[in-house]
């Protein structure tokens, strides 16, 4: 029930060796039950879709591009936003189930950007 109800101090989430400090047995005894019930306290899952009334259009032009590219073409992919952004979420972790990873919501605030450049 740890890993479902709990985090650690200091983490976003249980590692087997965490959790066998926590409750005992070895981080392998924990990676067992974990696998027998399904459980992936790393894993997360989500997707949020751009409120760009043209991305479809534009998803299906980069992916045909990419799968068809033109003859001789080099393919390059840049971000076009190179700041490193501090965020929180706007909602609580949805907690993870048997079988199922952790949900995020994708609304977050905002801190402040600095952006990171290397060469």
């Amino acid at each position: 029930m740890a890993t479902l109800e709990t985090t650690p101090e200091n983490a976003t989430h249980w590692s087997a060796s965490k959790m066998a400090e926590r409750t005992g047995p070895s981080k392998s005894t924990i990676g067992s039950i974990w696998k027998t019930f399904g459980l992936n306290p790393h894993r997360t899952d989500g997707f949020k879709l751009p409120n760009d009334p043209l991305f479809v259009e534009e998803a299906y032009d980069i992916v045909e591009f990419y799968l068809e590219p033109p003859e001789s073409a080099v393919v390059r992919s840049v971000d076009e936003k190179s700041q490193v952004q501090a965020l929180s979420r706007s909602q609580p972790a949805f907690p993870m189930m048997p079988g199922m990873p952790e949900k995020r919501t994708h609304n977050y605030f905002r801190h402040g950007t600095t952006s990171l450049f290397a060469p």
